[in-house]
C-alpha cells in the first residue's frame, strides 16, 4: 500500500510527453499544472493566430511559397499553402474538440461559430477538458502542435532562444528541476521578449526581466 502522500498512477498527469517521470497532476484533474496553464494558453492563442495568418497567406510571405521555380514557367500561387491548410486544419480541429466536448457535457455546439469563437468557447472548458483522461490525453498534443506551427508562419523568424539555467521555482514544495529560457525579438516583432520555463509554466514578459533575474540569482545563491 503506497503512502497517502506519494501519487499513483491516476494522479499523474496524462500527457505523454513526460515520459517516465510524469509529474503530479492538479487536484481533481488529468494534467499537470504546466500542461494545464499550457493547454489553455494554446487553447486562447489559437483564435488570435488564426486571424493573424490572414496576414501571411499572400504568397510572397513566406520564404518558400509563392516563388516561380527555376525553369518552369508555373505562376506562384496567390496564397500561400501551407498557411491555408494550417488554417484549414485549425478551424477543423477546434470544430471537432467543440462537438466532442458539447456531446460529452449535453450542450449545444457552437453551430456556425467562428474560429475564433470556437477557441474562446473552448478555452472556457479547458477545466473540463483536463479532468477527463481522453480528453486530457488526446486534446493537449494538437493545440500545441497546431499553436506551435501557426506561431512559426505568423512570425516568421528573428527571434533567439537563450539558455539561462535550471528553474529555482517551486511546485507543490518541489524545485521544478526544468530549464528557464529566455526568448528575445526584433523590436518590430509583435510578439512580446518572454523568460520562461516549459517543465512548469513559468512566464515572465520582459518589463518583469530586472526583478526576476536578481531573485533568480538569489535563489540560485541559495540552492548552492
Amino acid at each position: 500500500m503506497r503512502p497517502a502522500d506519494v501519487p499513483g498512477p491516476r494522479d499523474r498527469c496524462v500527457q505523454e510527453r513526460h515520459g517516465d517521470q510524469r509529474p503530479a497532476a492538479l487536484p481533481s484533474l488529468r494534467l499537470c499544472r504546466a500542461c494545464y496553464n499550457r493547454l489553455r494558453r494554446d487553447l486562447a492563442d489559437l483564435g488570435r493566430l488564426y486571424i493573424e495568418l490572414e496576414n501571411a497567406l499572400p504568397a510572397g510571405s513566406g520564404p518558400q511559397h509563392g516563388q516561380r521555380v527555376t525553369g518552369s514557367s508555373t505562376r506562384p500561387l496567390p496564397v500561400n499553402p501551407a498557411v491555408a491548410d494550417l488554417r484549414d486544419q485549425i478551424r477543423h480541429d477546434l470544430a471537432w474538440w467543440a462537438r466532442y466536448v458539447a456531446d460529452r457535457r449535453g450542450l449545444t455546439p457552437p453551430t456556425g461559430a467562428t474560429t475564433p469563437a470556437l477557441a474562446q468557447w473552448l478555452t472556457r472548458h479547458t477545466d473540463w477538458i483536463a479532468a477527463h483522461e481522453d480528453a486530457a490525453a488526446a486534446c493537449p498534443p494538437v493545440a500545441r502542435e497546431l499553436a506551435g506551427r501557426a506561431r512559426a508562419l505568423a512570425y516568421p523568424s528573428g527571434a533567439r532562444r537563450i539558455t539561462i539555467g535550471p528553474c529555482v521555482e517551486e511546485i507543490d514544495g518541489e524545485r521544478c528541476g526544468g530549464t528557464v529560457y529566455a526568448t528575445v525579438r526584433r523590436d518590430d516583432d509583435p510578439r512580446p521578449s518572454v523568460i520562461y520555463c516549459p517543465a512548469c509554466g513559468l512566464e515572465k514578459g520582459a518589463e518583469e526581466w530586472r526583478r526576476f533575474g536578481r531573485e533568480y540569482q538569489r535563489e540560485r545563491r541559495m540552492a548552492g
